[in-house]
């Protein structure tokens, strides 16, 4: 029932004969719990993969709430949801962690729910997910070492897209043509 209607829960007793005239009452105090400041910075620099943590501030009206319950979901609504991790009880941790090559699939936001001892909270604090992505340009080695099977120049390159989160680069020796794949 509509608490925008309802102010206060009454009960009356009733007999074979009829029903009392005056009722027991209590006033209605909806409890609404939400978490705030929601944060996630992707780490996986992979375009279409996702990694890292996501955090919040727990609710300022803790009362009722007994868990939070955090999803990647196709919208700000919770639609097509996936649960990230299980439910974080309160007090316990205001983090999950989104292990790195999770497929963003068709997920645009991070949806956290406050849950009870009852049910789970019916609408989310959304969080639209940015997907970070870096990789290198202008990558190039020209080999100056005159010798059959060895190699020795410099390997320069230029950073692309979210350099702010490139931690290093690591460079490797390969036998597969990556360039293949791209």
């Amino acid at each position: 029932h509509s608490q925008n209607v309802s102010t206060h829960i009454a009960v009356y007793t009733r007999s074979s004969l009829v029903e009392q005239t005056t009722p027991v009452s209590l006033y209605i105090s909806d409890t609404f719990s939400f978490v705030n400041n929601v944060s996630f910075i992707d780490l996986d620099l992979d375009l279409l993969d996702l990694g890292g943590d996501i955090t919040w501030e727990p609710s300022t009206e803790e009362s009722q709430v007994t868990h939070y319950a955090v999803y990647l979901s196709t919208s700000s609504r919770g639609t097509d949801r996936s649960q990230v991790e299980q439910d974080i009880m309160v007090n316990d941790t205001e983090h999950v962690h989104l292990v790195s090559n999770q497929d963003i699939a068709s997920y645009t936001h991070i949806v956290i729910y406050t849950g009870s001892s009852l049910t789970e909270q019916t609408t989310p604090v959304p969080f639209l997910i940015y997907d970070a992505e870096s990789n290198v340009t202008d990558f190039e080695f020209i080999d100056r070492d005159l010798d059959d099977t060895q190699v020795g120049g410099t390997i320069t390159w230029g950073p692309r897209g979210d350099v702010d989160r490139v931690t290093y680069y690591a460079v490797y020796f390969s036998t597969v043509d990556y360039a293949v794949y791209l």
